[in-house]
């Protein structure tokens, strides 16, 4: 019985994991390199669904590695997200509303420069 109980836990955890068999659909909805070229952002939405609502996020990479991309911001409710390169190493997202469960207010990457790379990020709420 223990060992049963043991595999369909493992299965559970495999079929949330898994976007395919979860329902849960990843769009890129947004591409901007930064003006030096050397930085690329992603909008990423992510949809599992009329349950839940929309997670919106937002991901830096080095633009000659896109795999190694990291979160820098994260949210729900989100109206009207704008992100843009107001110059080389400084990125700007605003929205009218959102309920933010992840944000980072800087970037670097080993890839870039062994860290010395640095972008600064500015969070805006639109009145």
């Amino acid at each position: 019985m223990f060992k049963l109980k043991s595999v369909l836990g493992v299965i559970c955890i495999l079929i949330s994991s898994c976007d395919r068999l979860s329902g849960c659909r990843e769009d890129i909805t947004e591409k901007l390199v930064s003006p030096d070229t050397k930085v690329t952002v992603f909008q990423i939405e992510r949809n599992c669904g009329a349950t839940t609502s929309v997670l919106k996020s937002v991901y830096l990479a080095p633009s000659n590695n896109l795999d190694s991309k990291q979160i820098i911001f994260s949210a729900d409710r989100v109206d009207r997200l704008q992100v843009s390169w107001l110059e080389n190493r400084k990125l700007e997202i605003k929205y009218v509303d959102a309920r933010i469960s992840d944000f980072q207010n800087f970037w670097i990457s080993r890839e870039l420069d062994n860290f010395s790379y640095e972008v600064r990020i500015i969070e805006r709420k639109i009145d």
